[in-house]
């Protein structure tokens, strides 16, 4: 009798380790695939943003540019230049976040004071389960004396010029990735 009690316990503490051990991997496996998404999306960014055109507009949610060298998943030859969409948005079932990537055709210029809505190419999702998603773009800004301070804005317009700085913040299933941060002076190119 004692026997047999001896080894339901022992079977009990058996159990009751094998289940921390699959719990412990399974969020370890999670972190780590959240982390690579990351990761995933920053080298595509930052390939395409080395290659992007002047013109940039977004707000903390949305990042928009034309580049020289889309990223694609569909199949096919990617466009030579195209317009690039980065946006930050609810998932399905809320809770969480997702980057989406959009690559779409350029606006063609026409005679007419019409012009065509760009073609989508390709859509796909970087990065889901975050916790945050944001853009913020670094320009100079005048202080009450006139000098020039470095300052972050949410939201980007300037058509003319792309922002000293861009910032990507994104986070997983724990908050242990920094901000991402994209030089802009010097490295735009007209497409």
């Amino acid at each position: 009798m004692v026997a047999l009690a001896i080894s339901a316990v022992v079977a009990v503490i058996g159990a009751s380790a094998m289940s921390t051990a699959l719990d412990f991997y399974g969020r370890n496996n999670d972190r780590a695939r959240s982390r690579e998404e990351v990761r995933g999306a920053e080298r595509i960014l930052r390939h395409e943003w080395t290659t992007r055109g002047i013109a940039v507009k977004g707000s903390a949610t949305t990042l928009e540019f034309d580049t020289l060298h889309p990223v694609m998943d569909a199949p096919g030859a990617a466009p030579a230049i195209a317009r690039v969409e980065y946006a930050c948005e609810t998932a399905e079932g809320g809770g969480t976040m997702v980057l989406v990537h959009r690559v779409k055709t350029l606006a063609v210029a026409t005679t007419n004071n019409r012009q065509p809505a760009p073609t989508l190419l390709d859509t796909s999702v970087l990065a889901s389960g975050l916790r945050m998603c944001a853009f913020s773009y670094l320009t100079r800004m005048p202080n009450r004396e006139g000098k020039p301070i470095p300052t972050w804005l949410a939201k980007w317009e300037q058509l003319r010029q792309p922002p000293d700085l861009l910032r990507l913040g994104l986070s997983g299933v724990r908050d242990d990735m920094p901000a991402l941060v994209y030089s802009a002076r010097g490295e735009a190119t007209a497409p």
